[in-house]
């Protein structure tokens, strides 16, 4: 009975292990997502207002 019960609180600690290691993956992967995203809106903007300078020296 006390080895079962061990044997489950092993388990539910290795799960919980687990769940921890994929939220953090998933963290991970949003955070980086997230920078890049943010990123790619700097160089677009960036991209833009070259692009707008350049118009207006043009024209």
């Amino acid at each position: 009975m006390l080895e079962e019960r061990k044997f489950g609180s092993l388990l539910f600690v290795i799960n919980l292990f687990h769940f921890n290691i994929l939220s953090i993956f998933l963290i991970m992967l949003l955070t980086v997502s997230l920078s890049r995203i943010l990123l790619l809106l700097f160089v677009m903007t960036r991209i833009y207002l070259y692009l707008e300078t350049f118009a207006s020296l043009c024209s």
